[in-house]
């Protein structure tokens, strides 16, 4: 719709114009032929103009405009920048980017990193329900992403080690952009004090215990689970079962280890 308008606008200013010049240059009574074709030739030329020079302008206002109205209308996004203002311009170029043919993973995936970039900030003072349905969701992701592809689950969990994992709906994918959302309004509007770490957690303890039981020493992947060389399937196995573990705990208990856990 837009390019329809567009190019009508510009035949009409064009023709304007062509008009305009031919009768200043050429008499249309007395010369109808010439004026015609001089008309003609005026505006096909300064069509042609206007569509290498005006018309890239107006689609680049006009994508722009778009990516701020979405940005806008997104309840998580418009959260973000709320609270980020210096996320805007980053975000707005990857939303540009996951707009293109052609570059719609790599755009996508990038919103997903600068999301990330930000949520270890609120996920400490989010209420205990937040974070136990944001992580809830995120195991669900995972177990997803892990049934069909373990190196696809890993590289979710870690994407600077090996780039980031591609969602869709199928993952899981607006499930947990909502629970992240969820976090995000928590810590704004609710914000609890994020745990001081000045010893183990006790609770904690005995969940590692408990997967040291099944897995054995290879629990301790879990200590620098991006390692060169390191099993990503345990990785990935290992901390689907550790979540899985936290969630079994009652709200408060599970949204209290989890926020230790994430004010590391």
């Amino acid at each position: 719709m837009f390019e329809i308008v567009l190019k009508g606008l510009m035949g009409g200013l064009v023709a304007g114009f062509a008009i305009l010049v031919a009768r200043a240059l050429v008499n249309p009574k007395e010369k109808p032929g010439a004026y015609r074709a001089l008309m003609g030739f005026l505006f096909l030329c300064s069509f042609y103009a206007a569509d290498q020079t005006l018309a890239p302008q107006a689609r680049a206002w006009k994508r722009a405009y778009d990516v701020d109205q979405f940005l806008k209308r997104d309840p998580l996004y418009s959260l973000l920048l709320a609270d980020n203002p210096t996320l805007r311009e980053p975000l707005q170029r990857a939303v540009v980017k996951a707009l293109e043919p052609g570059q719609r993973e790599q755009g996508r995936a990038a919103i997903r990193e600068l999301v990330a970039t930000v949520l270890p900030t609120y996920l400490p003072r989010a209420s205990d329900e937040a974070l136990v349905n944001f992580v809830r969701q995120l195991t669900r992701t995972l177990r997803t992403l892990a049934s069909a592809d373990p190196d696809r689950c890993y590289r979710y969990l870690f994407p600077k080690v090996s780039g980031p994992a591609n969602l869709g709906k199928d993952d899981g994918l607006e499930e947990l952009d909502k629970a992240v959302r969820g976090v995000v309004e928590s810590a704004l509007s609710r914000p609890l004090q994020p745990l001081e770490r000045s010893g183990p957690d006790s609770t904690l303890e005995d969940v590692v215990a408990r997967l040291a039981t099944r897995y054995g020493n290879d629990v301790l992947v879990l200590q620098r689970p991006e390692a060169p060389g390191v099993d990503r399937a345990k990785v990935c196995a290992l901390s689907i079962d550790l979540y899985s573990e936290v969630l079994s705990l009652p709200t408060q208990e599970a949204g209290r280890v989890l926020r230790f856990l994430f004010s590391q």
